[in-house]
């Protein structure tokens, strides 16, 4: 019946994925993973149920790229079912998760050879389910083997296939565990968004000053009349974060001047205009000493006034959640105003910059409220060096992560200081459904279906883009193809060959080129994988120590722009339960070895990757690529007969 619809099917297919949770140390999906995993683990006590080294799916559909799974009564068992309940609530699933967990209470089976079979069986589906996570996969499939007589059907008869077809359909198109919202209604009308990004010359001293709360004002009228001449319709205006700023009064005290004015511009029209504003204040210190804006808010004004204001709920990071005052809630209302806003049918929720990695970071703890568009309103990319610059993160990984949780559209834009707009830096985007997991800009990008401008403004000049169709866009936009690179087999580095690595890293793929190069690369160490941020080495011997291959001592590049920060990492992991002596041991030797370093490097111990622990030396990812390369060479010089010596003397595995 699949390759009756299908084509090409490959039935027990075997996946190329890791089998346990340290596998994934360091990716988007190792929290969810190691959540199931655990209680798993606490259900019944059995600590050590993962046996195989690869696992394998019923059927593979290569395109368009997706498994189906075929379920008897013996996957429905308590584990299962608890397992289930640890999924992300945005998961993506080609089947009812609800009617899976139902299925799991009311049948209930048990399979008890060996004791602990059904807390493997409930992790190796799990494995599967996660596929569009950990491969880019489209969701996993799977049928119900008592759904229906399903050797009735006949794969020569067109009406079967149809019918077979119609409930593939059904699966992979079920919304029970993808919380989206509802612009697809047709029956709401299409309001356009206008996203607003500045370009300003101004020196870093004068970001925040309140002084030019009167320049911005203006500027802000200036683009908005332009606008109105130049659109038809209703519609939402987008300016970024802070774009006034009260000083060390509270934000509010700005609100009558901003809603005056702007009452006052949008008062032009007989058209439904909304423009969404950033408001900072309440400084914690004086402006020279770079204060933070306890006050972060975003306020929606319309021709009756603010209708709606949010307060940042989520932190940049723990340093500024002490400085700042953060939201009660994602939902919480600000000064009397509610957090989301209507027009015409469709509803929009305000983020304060870093809010929008909140849905990706927590599904559960926010979740969609069932809006239908959301706003980012972003404070600030610098020159490196002077401030946050790091623009891309924002589309790939907030814009896009709220997306994919959500199920909708993400709209966002900035400041950006003396440095220019990067042309390709998209203001809308969406995660079109079956994507992979990290995308491009040019497949997460909304079309833009206009520019206004650019428009000169006192400080420098403002981009304008129109989003006038956006729900035909939406539809326009093209699946991006599932990325479905099998792990092979270990094998010995080919130093000719150039790693696999994040697209457009190219300074981390220098580094990576340049430590397998050398002369100095020793001589036995073998690449285990290469991720598209991670490059693994490690000696073949040592991952065999007591019959467990996750638990050994390897070394490891890892490239962190994905996460946040403009830097290169080469470090030396141990597996926790079986190495922590000889942890402790090459810990006590971080600083000697640090001296020994070509370049300067940030020394850290980190504990927080469960299972392992890290020693790390980190480089600004400018560094020339045979310093950092270098340096991973004293490192596993300074460390691998310390290793191996331990592991003699106690009778293990060793080279």
């Amino acid at each position: 019946m699949l390759e009756k619809i299908y084509g090409r099917v490959e039935p027990n297919y075997q996946i190329g994925l890791g089998t346990r949770p340290e596998d994934y140390a360091g990716e988007a999906v190792y929290p969810a993973l190691s959540r199931v995993y655990d209680a798993l683990q606490e259900h019944r006590g059995y600590g050590d149920f993962v046996r195989a080294e690869r696992i394998a799916a019923d059927f593979f559909v290569p395109e368009p790229g997706f498994v189906v799974e075929f379920d008897e009564s013996q996957h429905f068992t308590k584990p299962r079912l608890i397992a289930l309940e640890n999924y992300p609530a945005a998961m993506q699933a080609g089947y009812s998760v609800p009617r899976w967990k139902e299925l799991c209470a009311s049948l209930d089976r048990r399979d008890n050879d060996p004791p602990y079979r059904d807390e493997q069986r409930a992790w190796y589906d799990t494995l599967r389910d996660f596929l569009p996570e950990i491969k880019g996969y489209l969701p996993t499939v799977r049928l119900y083997s008592r759904e229906m007589v399903w050797c009735e059907l006949d794969p020569e008869k067109p009406g079967d296939v149809e019918r077979f077809g119609d409930l593939l359909a059904q699966k992979r198109g079920s919304p029970d565990n993808v919380q989206a919202g509802e612009l697809g209604n047709e029956n709401k009308a299409d309001n356009w968004i206008v996203t607003v990004t500045l370009r300003s010359d101004r020196a870093a001293l004068e970001e925040k000053d309140p002084k030019y709360n009167g320049v911005r004002i203006n500027e802000l009228k200036l683009i908005i009349s332009e606008i109105l001449a130049q659109t038809r319709g209703d519609g939402v205006i987008l300016f970024p974060g802070g774009w006034v700023h009260t000083g060390f009064e509270p934000a509010e005290s700005i609100y009558p001047v901003l809603e005056g004015e702007i009452k006052q511009v949008l008062s032009m029209t007989d058209r439904d205009v909304i423009a969404c504003v950033g408001v900072d204040g309440k400084y914690d210190r004086p402006l020279e000493d770079d204060p933070y804006d306890q006050d972060q808010i975003a306020v929606a004004v319309s021709k009756s006034g603010i209708i709606a204001a949010g307060r940042k709920f989520y932190p940049t990071n723990e340093e500024e959640r002490k400085h700042i005052t953060l939201a009660d809630s994602y939902l919480a209302r600000q000064n009397g105003f509610p957090r989301t806003f209507d027009l015409n049918g469709t509803r929009y929720f305000l983020f304060v910059c870093y809010d929008i990695y909140g849905p990706r970071s927590d599904p559960d703890r926010y979740s969609n409220p069932g809006v239908d568009i959301g706003l980012n309103l972003i404070h600030r990319f610098c020159p490196k060096g002077e401030g946050p610059s790091q623009e891309n993160y924002f589309p790939r990984y907030g814009f896009a992560g709220a997306s994919k949780i959500w199920g909708i559209p993400i709209f966002g834009t900035g400041i950006y200081y003396r440095r220019d707009i990067p042309a390709d830096w998209p203001t809308g985007v969406y995660w079109k459904p079956g994507g992979r997991v990290r995308c491009t800009y040019e497949e997460i990008a909304l079309p833009v279906d206009r520019s206004i401008g650019p428009i000169s403004v006192p400080e420098g000049h403002v981009e304008v883009r129109v989003f006038s169709d956006i729900r035909r866009n939406l539809n326009s936009m093209q699946v991006p193809a599932p990325a479905r690179v099998e792990k092979g087999p270990q094998v010995a580095v080919q130093k000719s060959a150039r790693p696999r690595v994040q697209p457009g890293r190219d300074a981390f793929a220098n580094v990576v080129t340049a430590f397998e190069a050398k002369s100095r690369f020793p001589r036995g160490l073998q690449r285990k994988f290469a991720g598209r941020d991670q490059c693994r080495y490690s000696f073949p011997a040592w991952q065999r120590i007591n019959d467990k291959p996750i638990k050994y001592v390897c070394y490891e590049f890892n490239d962190w722009i994905g996460h946040g920060k403009p830097e290169i990492s080469v470090e030396v992991l141990f597996g926790l339960e079986a190495f922590r002596d000889i942890a402790e041991i090459i810990h006590a030797r971080a600083p000697a070895v640090q001296e020994r370093l070509p370049h300067a490097a940030e020394l850290n111990w980190k504990t927080s990757t469960r299972g392992w622990l890290r020693l790390q030396y980190s480089f600004p990812d400018t560094v020339e690529p045979g310093l950092i390369a270098d340096s991973m060479a004293v490192l596993v010089e300074e460390t691998r007969e310390t290793v191996n010596n331990w592991l003699k003397e106690r009778g293990m595995s060793h080279y």
